[in-house]
């Protein structure tokens, strides 16, 4: 079992190093890219510059970055806030009904109960007389 699990290793490792690309090395350099020479003494004041300038563009890019990051965000929570508005006015239309429904069932039973204590008053009430006559 070693000896296949190594085999197909082998195999494997053959595979990959053929199939490998190699890329040719980058022949710009941030040195030639910027014109800079190794061999030159630079001033303060250019230096200086140089790494305004980068912070500035560094600023720009952490700007341009988070106004993006911050367009997806709203792209992306834009169904979700229909989604809880219709959830919402769908829960408001509930409530409406069901205290509409509470309303008028409270306005039955301020009728009913009272009818209901008189029907049973009177019904007792006959039901003691019919029990006193026999």
């Amino acid at each position: 079992m070693k000896r296949l699990t190594a085999l197909l290793c082998l195999i494997n490792l053959l595979i990959a190093s053929v199939t490998a690309q190699n890329l040719p090395p980058s022949k710009k350099t941030i040195k030639a890219e910027y014109g800079l020479d190794s061999e030159k003494s630079y001033s303060s004041d250019e230096v200086a510059i140089l790494l305004q300038i980068t912070e500035e563009e560094a600023k720009l890019s952490i700007k341009k970055a988070y106004a993006e990051g911050y367009k997806a965000g709203l792209l992306e929570a834009v169904p979700e806030s229909v989604r809880l508005e219709t959830l919402n006015k769908q829960l408001k239309a509930d409530l409406l009904h069901y205290q509409t429904q509470i309303e008028k069932q409270n306005e039955l039973n301020r009728i009913l109960v009272p009818l209901y204590i008189t029907l049973g008053a009177v019904g007792g009430f006959a039901v003691r007389g019919i029990t006193w006559k026999y």
